[in-house]
C-alpha cells in the first residue's frame, strides 16, 4: 500500500526481452476473461489482446497436471459470452472461437461483464475449486458505481479479480477498487503484452496454488 492508503499499482514497462514464460501450473481453478472492446480499444488493440489470451490458455495449459476450465467474456454497449466454462473441452476449438470473437465497439459497461462472469461461475463454476476474474479494459467504466457494486459481489462470492489496465487512458483508482492490491496491472503497450504474460502467469499461479510455475520459452 502507499502510504496515503492507496492501493499500488504494478505498471508494467517491459523491456525488449521478453519475460521467461511458465510452462505449467499445477492447479485446478476456473477462469473467466472479461474483455473490454468498446470502440476505444480500436479492432488491431482488440486483437492483440485476443492473442494475448489464447497465449495464455495455450501457456497454462501446457502441463499435463493442470485442471484449468476457461470462459470468455466481452462487453461494451452490450455483453457477449464467447465460451462459457464448460463449452471446450479442446484447446485448439477454444482458440479459435476467440479468433472468432467479434469486435462491436461502443461504451464501456464493465459491470455488464463482470456480471455475466459471475453468472457462468454460478452455472457452471466447480465447487471447492479457486474462481478467477481476470479483466482487461482500457479505460473509464460508464457506469462506475455499478461496477464496483458488482466486484463487491464477486469479492463477497470468493472470486479472485485481477484487472489489467491497458493504454495510457485508464481510470486506475477505479481498478484499485475492483481489485485487491497487488491484483491490478498496467500495460501501456499493447505490443508489449506478450512480455508481461510471464509475470501475469506467475500471479495467476500463485493465487490459485501458492507457487509459482515451471519456466521455459512461450510458444506462439
Amino acid at each position: 500500500m502507499a502510504p496515503n492508503g492507496t492501493a499500488v499499482v504494478s505498471t508494467m514497462t517491459p523491456s525488449s526481452t521478453a519475460s521467461p514464460l511458465i510452462t505449467q501450473c499445477t492447479a485446478s481453478a476456473d477462469i473467466v476473461f472479461v474483455l473490454d472492446a468498446s470502440g476505444s480499444i480500436g479492432d488491431v488493440q482488440y486483437r492483440l489482446v485476443l492473442s494475448f489470451v489464447k497465449n495464455f490458455i495455450n501457456s497454462s495449459t501446457s502441463g499435463s497436471s493442470s485442471d484449468l476450465r476457461f470462459g470468455l467474456v466481452i462487453f461494451s454497449d452490450s455483453v457477449q459470452k464467447i465460451s462459457e466454462l464448460n463449452t471446450y473441452n479442446d484447446i485448439q476449438e477454444l482458440n479459435k472461437a476467440i479468433d472468432d470473437a467479434p469486435y462491436p465497439g461502443g461504451f464501456t459497461y464493465t459491470n455488464k461483464g463482470l456480471n455475466m462472469a459471475r453468472q457462468m461461475f454460478l452455472l457452471h463454476g466447480r465447487v471447492n475449486t479457486p474462481h478467477v476474474i481476470i479483466l482487461m479494459t482500457d479505460g473509464y467504466s460508464t457506469s462506475r458505481n455499478q461496477t464496483l457494486l458488482e466486484s463487491q459481489g464477486l469479492r463477497v462470492s470468493n472470486i479472485t479479480m485481477i484487472s489489467i489496465g491497458l493504454g495510457d487512458i485508464i481510470d486506475q483508482s477505479e481498478l484499485n477498487e475492483i481489485s485487491k492490491p497487488g491484483d491490478v496491472f498496467v500495460v501501456k503497450d499493447y505490443n508489449k503484452l506478450k512480455d508481461f504474460l510471464g509475470q501475469l502467469l506467475n500471479k495467476f499461479c500463485q493465487t490459485v496454488s501458492g507457487s509459482q510455475i515451471s519456466t521455459g520459452e512461450l510458444a506462439m
